[in-house]
Parts: C-alpha cells; sequence; structure tokens
C-alpha cells in the first residue's frame, strides 16, 4: 500500500511491511509535531511482528507495535518479544506495547496465556487492557 493513503493532515507514519508474504504489515501513525525515531531493536527472527519508535518530546517513551500470526507457534514468538523489551527496558523508558498477539487472555489458565502473563510479570510490566477489544460470535479477545 502506498504510504499516500496513510497520511492526514497534521500526522505522521512509520511502517513496516511484511517481508516474505503478501498482505499485512503494522505501522504507527502519530502527530508530525512530535519528534520521533525508528528504533532497530534485536530480534530472533520468529513471525511476530514489531516496529518501535522512541518519541523524544518531553518525556521519553517507546511505542511498540506487534502482530503475532494467529496460527504462529507462541513459544519463540514470546521468546523473541522477550529479548526485544529486555533490550529496551534497560534504557529505562517507559515501553507501551500495542497491537495483536492473538492470545486469549479470557482464558488464563492456557499455556500461552500463562506464558505471555509471567513473561509480562517477570519484566515488571502490566498488562491494561481487561475486556475483550475484539468480539465475533465465537471468539472474544482482549
Amino acid at each position: 500500500m502506498d504510504s499516500k493513503f496513510l497520511l492526514f493532515p497534521g500526522y505522521a507514519v512509520e511502517r513496516c511491511d511484511r517481508k516474505s508474504r503478501a498482505g499485512g504489515g503494522i505501522c504507527i501513525i502519530y502527530r508530525d509535531t512530535m519528534q520521533a525515531e525508528v528504533l532497530t531493536v534485536p530480534s530472533t527472527g520468529t513471525q511476530v511482528e514489531s516496529l518501535w519508535v522512541r518519541f523524544l518530546d518531553g518525556t521519553i517513551f517507546v511505542v511498540g507495535v506487534l502482530y503475532r500470526p494467529p496460527k504462529s507457534p507462541i513459544a519463540p514468538v514470546l521468546d523473541d518479544l522477550n529479548y526485544q523489551l529486555i533490550t529496551l527496558l534497560a534504557k529505562q523508558h517507559p515501553v507501551y506495547i500495542l497491537g495483536d498477539i492473538n492470545i486469549d487472555l479470557l482464558q488464563p489458565s492456557t499455556p500461552a496465556a500463562r506464558q505471555y502473563t509471567a513473561m509480562l510479570e517477570d519484566l515488571s510490566l502490566r498488562q491494561l487492557i481487561d475486556r475483550p477489544t475484539r468480539t465475533t460470535t465465537s471468539t472474544s479477545t482482549h
């Protein structure tokens, strides 16, 4: 998709398109008055798509956008995400994670939910969303 379709007056866009297959990708759209830089964060190369942007106006903070395809294995993705977060948190700036990792946290006893929750706790992070953000006739996830 051409970036012109993602541009809105007064906003800037950073994007990361899929390289290995058609469709998809992730982006961050933010006010163009904000000073921002895309970060290169080491990754183990799993199927998680990630884009990390550091905002430098006033309080420095990092926003990450993530996407994990629903059928990709969870353990290597969480290991990769953990690796990326350790790298980012070492800089001692607040980190906010947005996106869809396709883990149903409404089922907290599942292995995926337990692994994800344990990783967040180990890194002193917390899940802020506590209700479904997408509901269909057969699923509810957040």
